[in-house]
């Protein structure tokens, strides 16, 4: 999703993917919530639509790595 500059919304099940999440919150490009806590999923996912600054953030990354190629 960040490599096509979208905002994410992470819901860790794991330990690594609270791990991602945490570094998709630093680089602003996202919000991560517990799934045991579903008010606060909501209220993340509001946070996420409700401000441009996590798709620009996820634009930024995107146009980082604009040139990354998964196939190679």
């Amino acid at each position: 999703m960040l490599l096509h500059g979208k905002p994410t919304l992470q819901l860790p099940i794991f330990l690594e993917q609270a791990m991602n999440g945490a570094a998709v919150e630093r680089l602003g490009a996202g919000l991560s919530a517990p799934i045991a806590r579903p008010k606060r999923i909501a209220q993340r996912l509001k946070a996420l639509l409700g401000s441009d600054r996590y798709a620009q953030a996820a634009r930024c990354f995107a146009s980082r790595y604009a040139q990354f190629d998964p196939a190679e």
